[in-house]
């Protein structure tokens, strides 16, 4: 692509533009870096000083897209993942991935849970959503066995928010929803596996699922055989 502004009316400095690209069905965007510097004066380069704009007021402009300097350092591409975006990465050992650390200087914010008061890292869209599952877990309970019991001791381990790797570990599967911090797991010890709810009626991460996480507007893993698993949707 070419990109082309007309800087004239802009004082000198830096600026950052965003640029979306869309083809029908699908959107692209990144973040493009101006630099924009004090207007000079040219002199003629032509002996007979047949050409001497020095009553022009020109802008230098350096244009440097943002990920310009990283195609190297983080030659891949994520799928675009609606509207929490996609990134730049690089494939480390063990499935894991290193995201290109501007993307996540935008995109990733650290927040507290209520309830558990933990301090978790996730994509700065889906913040609203994990306060709220966790709201609903400080204030809700379930009763469970004839006794009431609260939702937030109902989990007895969290295993990862923002965690940037394959699905699984596995660098010949596609990236985990993790990678965009848009996913939670609780719980993990017995539940990568199918939870049946007419037989586990009292299992935990079921009644999170419907107490908590659901209202909040989560997908649970269990569908697929992952039922520590919730996760955001665009």
């Amino acid at each position: 692509l070419e990109y082309t502004w007309d800087t004239s009316n802009l004082p000198p400095g830096e600026y950052k533009l965003k640029a979306v690209a869309w083809n029908g069905s699908k959107k692209g965007e990144e973040f493009i870096m101006i630099k924009i510097v004090e207007a000079r004066e040219f002199s003629s380069s032509s002996e007979d000083g047949s050409y001497n704009p020095t009553d022009r007021n020109v802008n230098s402009t350096s244009v440097s897209r943002s990920d310009a300097g990283n195609k190297y350092k983080y030659p891949k591409v994520s799928k675009w993942n609606g509207s929490y975006g996609q990134f730049r990465y690089r494939e480390l050992s063990g499935g894991r991935i290193e995201v290109d650390p501007q993307w996540v200087a935008e995109n990733i914010v650290t927040i507290k849970l209520p309830g558990i008061n933990q301090y978790v890292q996730v994509h700065r869209l889906a913040a609203d959503n994990f306060i709220q599952a966790f709201t609903y877990i400080q204030n809700g309970s379930a009763t469970i066995n004839g006794r009431r019991v609260p939702l937030r001791n109902l989990i007895k381990t969290m295993d990862g928010t923002y965690v940037t790797r394959h699905v699984n570990w596995d660098p010949s599967r596609g990236l985990s929803n993790h990678s965009w911090g848009t996913a939670i797991d609780i719980n993990a010890a017995g539940h990568f596996r199918y939870v049946n709810p007419s037989e586990e009626p009292y299992d935990p991460n079921l009644i999170l699922w419907e107490k908590a996480f659901k209202p909040a507007g989560f997908s649970w893993g269990n569908r697929y055989g992952d039922s520590m698993h919730f996760e955001m949707l665009d």
